[in-house]
């Protein structure tokens, strides 16, 4: 049994502007979240319901969310690597943060004030997480439910709790300025 480590996350509901569109927000996400549940975990798929890694995963409920009329081009960077070396996830994040430009980095080990440092979450945001000291990464959404977050990890896409595997640690929160589109 695997043990887990809670992170420093304190989840809140979306903060928009209109009060009714927080709900259709939560409920458009929970919709598209679920469609991805049990699709197998797979380092070269990125298909609903065939396979899919957590990469894939992320960039696949934000195309739902965003309606595109085409996948983003993960080819564009490496089938299942973006996030678990050092200079392919930096690769990776400048790749995400171009083609999502409305995704702010909220937060980063970086940009933190202090060690014990709290951050607030809400649906919709993306965590980065990895082994203290680097190595492989792992890219996870925080789901609409209080402090559920969402991932393509172990054998499936599934929701857990906010924790990871002991000697992990949070390395990036981003948020997107636009989620009122997801509607």
């Amino acid at each position: 049994m695997m043990h887990m480590q809670r992170l420093p996350l304190v989840w809140t509901p979306i903060d928009v502007r209109n009060p009714d569109s927080e709900k259709k927000i939560a409920e458009r996400l929970a919709a598209v979240l679920h469609s991805w549940e049990d699709t197998p975990y797979s380092s070269t798929q990125a298909v609903r319901g065939v396979g899919v890694y957590c990469t894939a995963f992320v960039c696949g409920v934000l195309d739902d969310l965003y309606r595109v009329d085409e996948p983003t081009p993960l080819n564009k960077i490496p089938h299942d690597v973006s996030m678990h070396c050092g200079a392919s996830a930096r690769a990776g994040l400048r790749w995400f943060m171009r083609h999502y430009p409305c995704a702010d980095r909220l937060w980063s080990i970086t940009s933190a004030d202090e060690e014990n440092e709290i951050i607030e979450v809400q649906p919709g945001d993306v965590l980065i997480t990895g082994p203290v000291g680097g190595g492989p990464g792992h890219a996870i959404m925080i789901g609409p439910r209080k402090n559920v977050m969402w991932q393509a990890s172990g054998s499936y896409v599934h929701y857990t709790g906010f924790g990871v595997p002991v000697g992990n640690m949070l390395y990036a929160v981003y948020r997107f300025s636009d989620r009122e589109r997801w509607i």
